[in-house]
C-alpha cells in the first residue's frame, strides 16, 4: 500500500470513529432534552389541574 493510500485509510477510519462517538452524545443529549420536556410538561398538566383549567387552554 503506499504512503499516500495508508494515510488517506487512517484518517478515515479517524473520522469515522469520531462520527460514531459524536453520534452517541447527541443521542444523550436528545435523550436528555425529551426527559426535561416530559418533566416541564407534567409540571404544567399538574399546575392546570390545580387550577381547574384544561391542558387544551393552554394549546
Amino acid at each position: 500500500m503506499s504512503k499516500t493510500l495508508k494515510k488517506v485509510n487512517e484518517e478515515s477510519i479517524f473520522h469515522y470513529k469520531n462520527a460514531k462517538k459524536n453520534k452517541q452524545s447527541l443521542g444523550k443529549l436528545l435523550n436528555n432534552r425529551e426527559k426535561l420536556y416530559k418533566v416541564s410538561f407534567a409540571q404544567a398538566e399538574l399546575r392546570g389541574f390545580v387550577s381547574g383549567h384544561d391542558m387544551d387552554d393552554w394549546i
